[in-house]
This record gives C-alpha cells, structure tokens and sequence, in this order.
C-alpha cells in the first residue's frame, strides 16, 4: 500500500484525466453509496493517476462482517497502489487508488461489496484508453520513462513473449511474473520487458508492447 508516494506520481500526469476531484458518482441510496472523483476517465494508454474514491454508509449499524470488506476490479486499467481507508466523516469513508492505464479500449474501475440486507452492490466508472502516451512512447522506444531509486542497473529487452504457468521468456531471457495479465496471454507480437538483476534473481519492472503497457514496479521492494 503506498502511503502519499501517488499523490507525487499523480501530479505528473493527472491533468489528461478527464473530470474533476468532486466525487460525483453515486449508487442510489442502498446500504452504501459509492463516489467517484471523475465521472469518466479518458486518457491514452502508460497514463498513471490517483482515482478517489468515497462510501457513505446509509445504515446506522453496518451489518458486513468486516464493515470496510469492498472489492476493486478493472479492465484496461491497473490498480498499482492504494491508501488506508480514512474516515472522513459520520459515516463517510476515503481511500486513494494509484492506477495506470493499461491497454487501450473501452474499460472499467469497479467497487463493489455484499450486504447481509441489501445484497451484492456496486458503482462502475467508465474508462476509454486512447493510444499510447509519451511516457509509452519513450518506454517503447528504450527509455525506463520512471526514476527509480536502484542501486543497480535497469536492462531491457525485446522479443516475442513465451509463456509457462508465471514465467515469461524472450530470447534467452527468462524471468518469473507476480502474474499474467489477459493483455500478455496468446501475444505473439514482439514486446519489451524491463528489468533489474540482483544476486542471479531478475525482477520485472515494465512490460510494454504496440497494445499494452504493464507495470511490475509496484511489487519491487526498493
């Protein structure tokens, strides 16, 4: 979880997501309703920003077994990052999500929980990814496009992806992946990883292609 390092990375690039931080989405009045801090995000694809989002719980007495129990999902869109809950009012609570834009299409971040009274709730925000950015395009074209506090050098390489179960292998490289992403399975197109390599062991830290661009970073302890 990151504490306040989005808000930095944010600055950079938030100005291309469309909306404004007024939280103005909102399910109808059930046992929670959910709020956004855009009504739609509109931005090309290697786009990192930070998405608010707020619940107010409408029923005096939370009947959830954990009463912050809600769930993230997205498509075309990854979630690098988020705050603690914070409680910002009666009954009102806030988080911060750090998210990059993964792929270019037609997407989606979603919130969503399971009320023992009101059943499964949820409130979508609408994502279209456009072609790449200039942080893309740097990336594609060789340049690690973030600074990274490493004491150890940032390779790359370039290649057509094979896979096996976590593993990912281009040329003569082979490194292992937290996960495979939908955007990396059945690829035959040639992409390019980044990496760093520390005591035999490689760690990914971007993966990048014409159609997609996904980042590791996050899991790297640094």
């Amino acid at each position: 979880m990151y504490k306040g390092k989005a808000r930095e990375w944010a600055a950079l690039t938030i100005a291309s997501l469309a909306g404004a931080l007024l939280f103005l989405i909102a399910t109808p009045a059930l046992a929670c309703d959910f709020r956004f801090s855009y009504e739609r995000i509109n931005a090309p694809m290697g786009t990192t920003g930070e998405v608010g989002v707020q619940v107010e719980k409408t029923h005096k007495r939370c009947t959830m077994d954990d009463p912050l129990d809600y769930q993230f999902e997205g498509e075309h869109i990854q979630i690098l990052g988020e705050s603690q809950w914070e409680k910002v009012d009666s009954r009102v609570y806030e988080k911060y999500l750090l998210v990059s834009l993964s792929s270019p299409g037609e997407g989606f971040l979603r919130i969503s929980c399971t009320c023992s009274k009101e059943g499964y709730q949820e409130a979508t925000l609408p994502i279209l990814v456009t072609e790449g950015s200039k942080t893309w395009e740097a990336a594609w074209e060789g340049g690690y496009p973030y600074t990274a506090e490493l004491d150890r050098e940032i390779q790359s390489t370039v290649g057509e992806p094979e896979l096996d179960k976590n593993s990912l292998t281009l040329g003569s490289l082979k490194l292992e992946l937290p996960y495979i992403p939908e955007e990396l399975r059945g690829y035959s197109e040639s992409v390019r990883v980044f990496y760093t390599e520390e005591k035999k062991q490689i760690h990914p830290l971007l993966l990048v292609s014409e159609d997609f661009f996904l980042r590791f970073d996050q899991y790297l302890a640094l």
